[in-house]
Order: structure tokens, then sequence, then C-alpha cells
């Protein structure tokens, strides 16, 4: 047996016991498991030295087992400011977690709210081959800046208000 590793496991060990003197049989195994899970190894065997019709053949096979593999997957933190739509959530898994060509499809699940303060961001993933173990980050919402400006003006004094109505808001 072994942990995942996205190579073949086979184990060449084989054995015959009983034959009659003097006959010989070749026997090659030809079991092989990659992804997780188990199986009994094979074998072929070649009769060219003995009669098969001979031989009552019982099989003590072996099991071949392929466990999985424990990896991180870690989320990075992220920000926005109050009003903005969410950034594009990241997570990476450890160096050297994923084995051969292995991808794994990642999504976020983000706990809800939209005013300003700290969120969680979990990633989800899973594979047949892994066992991943999560680790969440967080979502920080800060506040959005606004500029309010006013018109200005002046007169000479003539014992009336002097107003202006101008205003205007930039939340750039």
């Amino acid at each position: 047996n072994k942990t995942y590793d996205a190579t073949a496991l086979t184990n060449s060990e084989v054995s015959i016991d009983g034959l009659a003197e003097g006959e010989s049989v070749t026997l090659a195994t030809t079991g092989t498991i990659t992804d997780v899970g188990s199986t009994p190894n094979t074998y072929s065997i070649d009769w060219t030295g003995a009669k098969a019709g001979n031989y009552s053949v019982t099989n003590d096979l072996g099991t071949l087992e392929v466990t999985r593999k424990t990896i991180t997957l870690t989320a990075e933190a992220a920000s926005k400011t109050y009003g903005d739509a969410d950034p594009t959530f990241v997570a990476n898994f450890g160096e050297g977690d994923l084995e051969g060509e292995d991808s794994i499809e990642v999504t976020f699940t983000r706990e809800e709210g939209q005013d300003v303060g700290t969120y969680k961001v979990t990633p989800v993933a899973s594979d047949s081959n892994y066992t991943i173990e999560i680790v969440p980050s967080t979502l920080t919402i800060t506040q959005r800046p606004v500029t309010i400006t006013t018109g200005s003006g002046n007169k000479t004094y003539d014992a009336t208000a002097l107003t202006n109505s101008e205003v205007s808001i930039d939340d750039s």
C-alpha cells in the first residue's frame, strides 16, 4: 500500500507452490492501481513447462491499496471598499501538495454581509485522491471615502442672506 502520488502501485512478488517435480510455469504480476482505492493483485501464468489440466489452482491474492494524500488549501485575505463588488477570491495549495498534473477546482463561500466589517471567506474543494484541509481567511470591507463640495459666493452687505445652493458629492 501507499499514499496517493499519481503513480501506479504494483507489486511484482508472485510465487507458486505445489508443482510436480520437473514441471515449471512462468508467473508475472499484472495488478496495478493509481487512484485511491484497493484491488486484488492479479497475475498471468504461462503453463509451457507444465500441464494446466493437472492442477487445481487456488489463489491467495495480495491487495494493492492507495490511500488519500492529505493536503492544505489556504485562502488569501481580501479587501474591498464599501459598495464595490467582491474581489476575486484566491486560495492556494501548499507547494508540492498536488501530484503530477493534478488540478482541483476551488470555489468559495463567504459570510453574508455588505456593511463595513470583516467576513469569513472559505475555499471549497474536493477530490477523491486527497483529504483537503481548509484554512479560511477574511474579506475586509472598508469605509468608502466621499467628498462633499459646496458652492462659494460673496457680495457686499445688503441685509439679505447670502446663499449658494451648489453642492456635489465625489465618491471616487
